[in-house]
């Protein structure tokens, strides 16, 4: 077998690992490759992407740094760049790589969907919403833009823009969780409490063991007067994330509510030592200030 062949066959193992969630395997087959040819640019950046799902982003960026001093205009690669500098809070440095990413390739719509996520971070909604419009022209029906575009019209106040995005991501993609956490969220701020409810519900079908869907149905439905439909949602929560704070303080609350004192004393006590383990003082206050209301 030739070199090149090898090189190949180790590049495809290594996808096929990747693929598999194999990244320990798939990293050790790309440096195979690498030792037969380590000018490649195109697994150096391979590497970087296996990193990423990983979670492992300063590698990550050292394997984009790699590709990208081989080949400077990898567009993939500044791409990649990009958005890890993003993360890494180097906005500056991410509207670069992606400005020049456009220029090299202005038809490529994730370049935009990526240079919105980042204009987004800079609280510049109105060029978030020119590039996720861009975006959607480019690739009409793609699930991601329109929600994107619905988390910006948030952002700017217009809720009923909003809800009518993410609408729209649900068409495409039936099965998008965050699309109804949203809306569950906004029609919840709307006191809309029937849509919200019907929100909540889809997201569980699609995720029932997500505490922050529990967690926002019982606040929607403590809201709505459903107490112990609440409680039964919080103490979901609690059985899921036993460190959920909120959870515990709002089935506190609504313990309260229903006269159930010592049952509410018992859940504000218990936030109240979540929230000094976890050092956030204001919650610890707020469950503190529940004790004292309920010992009087």
């Amino acid at each position: 077998m030739e070199w090149r062949d090898q090189i190949g066959q180790y590049i495809a193992q290594g996808v096929q690992w990747a693929l598999q969630g194999e990244g320990s395997s798939a990293l050790a087959a790309l440096q195979q490759a690498l030792a037969l040819q380590p000018q490649q640019a195109e697994i150096h950046l391979l590497q970087a992407l296996i990193y990423v799902q990983q979670e492992k982003y300063p590698e990550a960026l050292a394997a984009c740094q790699r590709a990208l001093f081989l080949d400077e205009q990898l567009t993939e690669a500044l791409l990649l760049r990009g958005y890890l500098y993003c993360r890494g809070k180097k906005a500056s440095a991410a509207l670069a790589d992606l400005d020049q990413v456009q220029g090299l390739r202005p038809r490529w719509w994730p370049v935009y969907l990526i240079r919105a996520w980042v204009y987004s971070r800079l609280d510049r909604w109105e060029d978030a919403e020119r590039d996720l419009q861009t975006a959607l022209r480019l690739e009409p029906g793609n699930a991601e833009i329109y929600y994107n575009l619905g988390l910006v019209y948030q952002a700017l106040g217009r809720k009923e823009a909003a809800l009518e995005y993410w609408e729209q991501a649900l068409q495409w993609q039936p099965n998008f969780p965050e699309a109804h956490a949203q809306r569950a969220a906004v029609y919840g701020e709307m006191k809309d409490y029937a849509r919200s409810l019907a929100e909540y519900d889809q997201w569980l079908r699609s995720q029932p063991d997500n505490p922050r869907a529990y967690y926002g149905r019982g606040r929607v439905r403590a809201a709505s007067g459903d107490r112990e439909g609440a409680i039964q949602d919080f103490s979901r929560v609690v059985a899921l994330n036993p460190n959920y704070g909120e959870a515990w303080l709002q089935r506190g609350l609504a313990y309260s509510v229903l006269g159930q004192t010592e049952a509410a004393l018992a859940d504000a006590h218990r936030a109240a030592q979540i929230f000094h383990q976890q050092g956030n003082t204001t919650a610890y206050h707020r469950a503190r200030g529940l004790v004292a209301y309920l010992q009087k």
